[in-house]
């Protein structure tokens, strides 16, 4: 089922690419690392290891938007999707440049104990990071997320890492 979907999300992400020919946009690989505190519907929390795709667009050289796919390699049954604005800061041409994030995130699981029952939790993500240009096409990011609902899970943060290639 895991490789279906990475099947889906994969044409998904490659027909959309037509849309970004105009201007820079990027495609680009993430790592990252999500710990979501105590919740309604489980106990202790839950830190899991995520990889994804994500693929953005800059609208201007401060703004950029995009959009995340991320699946569990330990938890088949986990999965977080993502739509965030980034607010670059300095100058674009810098090596390092700083950002700060502002998105929101979905995540779907079932439980763990195999009873047919399906949680889908939407929060609000705030982040700040830096992105390097490694080349002139390849950019590098890391980030933290933290993510908030409005009644539980209030100590739900994030690490992420990706590694982008920009088209012109």
């Amino acid at each position: 089922m895991r490789v279906i979907k990475s099947i889906v999300v994969a044409t998904m992400i490659l027909v959309t690419c037509p849309a970004f020919s105009s201007g820079q946009w990027y495609i680009g690989a993430t790592q990252g690392f999500f710990s979501l505190g105590e919740g309604d519907h489980w106990e202790g929390e839950i830190d899991i290891g995520q990889a994804g795709l994500q693929i953005g667009k800059f609208l201007r050289d401060d703004l950029s938007i995009e959009g995340g796919y991320a699946f569990n390699f330990d938890r088949d049954d986990f999965f977080i999707g993502s739509l965030s604005a980034l607010f670059w800061m300095g100058d674009s041409s810098q090596k390092y440049q700083p950002y700060l994030l502002l998105g929101t995130n979905v995540y779907n699981f079932d439980d763990e104990d195999g009873l047919p029952i399906k949680h889908r939790h939407t929060q609000v993500a705030f982040g700040a990071g830096l992105g390097s240009k490694i080349s002139k096409n390849y950019q590098a990011r890391a980030d933290i997320r933290l993510m908030a609902r409005n009644y539980e899970n209030e100590d739900d943060f994030a690490l992420q890492f990706s590694i982008n290639k920009i088209f012109e």
